[in-house]
């Protein structure tokens, strides 16, 4: 996994993990030195997962991820791991991630269903989905609470005082 979002890094925060060193992805691009082996951080928590903590924050991410560097440090894991998740900054704030989404294979769109309003998603996700500006685009949808709303999927409508069948109870009495 790669923390992408080098202006608001919160993936090695999510994960309760420290990196292994100070050294991250913007200090890689920076620094012609640093090689890419250098920055993966071995998990304590979870042996199948390595993650690219950001590094230091930089005065001009955008800038940084049109280096070459990132090309190269794609094409340096792409053969030594299944797959390569990265985390970016919010699409539609900065252009960070339209910057790196040619090195994607497909790029999921997360939404907080209770922190999102569906004019947000017509005005920035819609046109990235039909100008087909991030490959293979998808939307996953998180953060939804099914007691809260008025509609549902399924058996009935909303929240049912009733007992509702079992899928095997259905046409009997």
């Amino acid at each position: 996994m790669i923390e992408m979002d080098i202006r608001v890094p919160k993936i090695m925060k999510y994960l309760n993990e420290k990196p292994d060193s100070n050294v991250g992805l913007s200090d890689y691009i920076a620094n012609k030195s640093i090689k890419p082996n250098e920055i993966v951080n071995k998990l304590k928590n979870n042996e199948y997962l390595d993650v690219i903590s950001s590094g230091t924050i930089p005065p001009n991410p955008s800038e940084l991820l049109m280096s070459d560097r990132v090309k190269d440090l794609f094409e340096y894991f792409e053969d030594k791991y299944d797959y390569i998740i990265v985390d970016t900054s919010a699409v539609g704030l900065v252009s960070d991630t339209l910057l790196v989404s040619k090195f994607a294979d497909m790029f999921i769109y997360v939404v907080s269903a209770d922190n999102v309003d569906k004019r947000q998603l017509a005005a920035v996700a819609k046109p990235l989905y039909d100008d087909n500006r991030l490959p293979n685009m998808n939307m996953l949808l998180n953060g939804t609470n099914f007691g809260k709303k008025g509609y549902g999927y399924g058996y009935g409508y909303g929240n049912n005082p009733h007992k509702k069948k079992k899928w095997y109870q259905f046409g009997k009495s």
